[in-house]
């Protein structure tokens, strides 16, 4: 017998996704649901190494983190898979590789971005749908 994925929720902090999303609102992510690019994603990292170990660190002291981002796609580097997120404030690309990565959560999220944030996420555009495929790394 296969478990149904529970819902969990989320508080939002901080303002990488503009007025999109205030701090302190309660988001509700979906494990298991299908990712879409564009759709918004809660992404649990853990077990660092590399360059993402300090960033985790800065913001907690439990060798995880979760973030909130926009689903943008994936590629490989050198046989590992390596996601692409953004977010609006800065319209920013994250890459983080799958590694680090514990889960990707679809987040119940209707709301229409609009002035600056509609703005922000045309400049993600380009980067929206990114097959995977084999890069050389720099």
């Amino acid at each position: 017998m296969t478990m149904p994925n529970l819902s969990y929720t989320i508080e939002f902090s901080g303002s990488c996704m503009g007025n999109l999303i205030e701090a302190g609102e309660w988001l509700e992510a979906r494990p298991g649901d299908d990712v879409i690019v564009f759709d918004l994603v809660s992404v649990l990292l853990t077990g660092f190494t590399g360059p993402w170990a300090q960033f985790v660190n800065a913001l907690s002291d439990e060798g995880m983190a979760g973030l909130v981002k926009i689903a943008l796609g994936q590629y490989a580097v050198e046989g590992e898979t390596v996601f692409l997120f953004g977010q609006l404030n800065p319209p920013t690309v994250v890459p983080i590789p799958a590694s680090v990565i514990t889960s990707i959560d679809k987040i119940d999220f209707f709301d229409k971005p609009e002035g600056a944030e509609l703005e922000a996420l045309k400049l993600l555009i380009p980067f929206a749908g990114t097959g995977l495929h084999e890069r050389k790394a720099a």
